[in-house]
């Protein structure tokens, strides 16, 4: 909670802050998506005033095409944003951000062109939006399970027809109808759509007896802290918050665990790309699925859920690294720390430093998105009847297992297939 504090306090804020969006002919802003305090859509208004803009403020502008397109003969298409705000000391500045875009007539280049990141940002800002759509003009009869069902079969809509053009204007369209083919930059959208059907703001409540109570999860507290983060969050953070890292820390750990590595660039290469491939990064822990069949019973595991990180202790884990893992999370929520600690609790302390500070980092190593929260790391003692209710919770989190309602990845690859199917050759009534 101290870090929680700390943050907007120490970074650069901006207040009284307007941000406006502009584009050259062809083009128009349509609506800013799913940023807290708007409604879903703000069509005829390209400005967005917010109290407050920090480095960590995103911002997500839907754009659509004008009446006539984009001009035949324009090499490039301009999008340019500013953004007006007052310092601390009561200056008024302003900040202006031009791109320049290549238009293309050819639907192949706009698939190869797409930012894996940045789209699954857009569903998932465009789920949020849709629900709070749902909800405000929601009839009596209508149950929050319903406004869910209808907002998920919005977005499964959406996933469907983006797959079904590439199938239908690509070379795609030579390969059998029997065959799922995906476009090369959108492999693991249908991964991140099952995750988003699983997350807390599409999974339904349901109660569970834990001991002598029946404790429901998702509670409705729950499902809006999910929301209001899904609603800013940025593209660092979008896979993240509906699918976890699962990092495998059984000892022994190698030493170069949760350090920084730069590889020895090659002078001889021309390339831009292969230059800037050669960039610092940080050494993590292998990895395992997310699913409570790969957790072993004698095994140590680090689940990053985006807002929260567990610490999965297996039932048979040796009784000395429980010893040495008992007072690990409070060690990590203090800054001065009396007690001795070994080199592998060391180690674990740089992969936590680094999960809770960075999402990711630019090709040249200097720039870095930080999480939308300082998360904290929640001991979950498997075996033991205290730890019921956190082992619910890691358990909701195995996203690859069937869950919430859904199905495991095969079956919503086959109910995806079909759905597409069906778009290109409807069935005959």
């Amino acid at each position: 909670m101290i870090e929680e504090l700390r943050r907007p306090l120490l970074c650069f804020q901006g207040w009284d802050s307007v941000f406006k969006v502009r584009c050259s002919d062809g083009l128009q802003a349509k609506a800013f998506l799913s940023h807290p305090g708007l409604s879903y859509d703000v069509l005829g208004s390209p400005e967005l005033e917010l109290s407050c803009a920090t480095p960590q403020t995103n911002v997500a502008v839907l754009l659509e095409h004008k009446i006539g397109g984009i001009p035949k003969k324009a090499a490039f298409v301009f999008v340019q944003s500013a953004l007006l705000y007052s310092t601390l000391t009561g200056q008024r500045r302003v900040r202006v951000s031009t791109i320049a875009l290549r238009p293309s007539t050819s639907i192949p280049d706009i698939f190869l062109s797409i930012d894996f990141s940045v789209f699954t940002t857009m569903f998932l800002r465009r789920a949020v939006a849709k629900l709070k759509e749902l909800s405000i003009g929601k009839s009596v009869k209508e149950t929050p399970t319903a406004l869910q069902r209808e907002a998920k079969d919005d977005v499964l809509r959406q996933m469907v027809r983006v797959l079904a053009s590439y199938r239908l204007y690509t070379n795609a369209s030579n390969a059998p109808r029997g065959q799922l083919i995906l476009p090369e930059r959108l492999q693991l959208l249908p991964l991140f759509g099952m995750c988003l059907f699983k997350s807390p703001i599409f999974r339904p409540s349901m109660g569970k007896r834990i001991g002598q109570a029946v404790l429901t999860s998702p509670t409705n507290d729950e499902r809006a802290y999910f929301g209001f983060h899904a609603s800013m969050v940025g593209a660092a953070a979008s896979f993240l918050l509906v699918h976890p890292n699962v990092f495998s820390i059984k000892s022994p750990l190698e030493k170069s665990v949760g350090e920084w590595r730069t590889p020895k660039r090659i002078e001889s290469a021309q390339s831009e790309l292969i230059q800037a491939s050669y960039h610092s990064t940080i050494q993590l822990p292998p990895t395992a699925n997310a699913s409570m069949t790969c957790l072993d019973e004698d095994g140590v595991y680090l689940i990053d859920a985006g807002l929260v990180i567990f610490l999965s202790i297996g039932k048979e884990v040796n009784s000395d690294v429980k010893e040495e893992l008992y007072h690990l999370p409070i060690s990590l929520s203090t800054s001065s720390i009396n007690q001795t600690v070994t080199e592998e609790t060391q180690r674990i302390r740089r992969i936590v430093w680094q999960m809770r500070s960075f999402c990711s980092v630019g090709t040249s190593g200097s720039r870095s998105e930080s999480r939308p929260t300082f998360p904290p790391v929640i001991p979950v003692w498997h075996g033991d009847s205290r730890h019921l209710l956190f082992e619910q919770d890691l358990m909701n989190w195995m996203v690859d297992d069937p869950n919430g309602g859904e199905k495991d990845y095969t079956d919503f690859l086959c109910k995806l297939h079909r759905l597409i199917r069906d778009e290109i050759d409807p069935p005959k009534k």
